[in-house]
């Protein structure tokens, strides 16, 4: 369980980071040391699956596979654009996107 739980750890920061998940250059391997506050807010893609119903709790999402560079669902994405958390609430970019993504807008039913 613990070695599983690290190499999904591994993947999100290759993914967040654009890191090639074969490469073990020093140079890398300190690029993937974080600290669990790290994770707060760290942009990543992911395919998400759906959780059957199960000891009285709903169906629920959850990271069915954390997508890398090296893997075709990539598609050639530049890095993602990451958001460094604010003390007082506010997102800054830490990052400049290589491409303006498109707006999220709330749908009519979360009003």
């Amino acid at each position: 369980m613990v070695e599983s739980t690290l190499v999904r750890l591994k993947a999100i920061v290759d993914s967040a980071k654009h890191l090639d998940p074969s490469d073990k250059s020093e140079e890398t391997r300190a690029k993937r040391r974080v600290e669990w506050r790290d994770f707060d807010g760290l942009r990543f893609l992911a395919e998400i699956g759906v959780e059957s119903p199960r000891a009285g709790f709903d169906e629920r999402n959850s990271i069915a596979k954390v997508i890398t560079r090296d893997m075709p669902a990539w598609g050639g994405r530049p890095p993602i654009e990451q958001v460094a958390p604010d003390p007082n609430g506010a997102a800054t970019p830490t990052t400049t996107p290589a491409a303006a993504p498109a707006p999220i807008i709330k749908p009519a039913w979360a009003q």
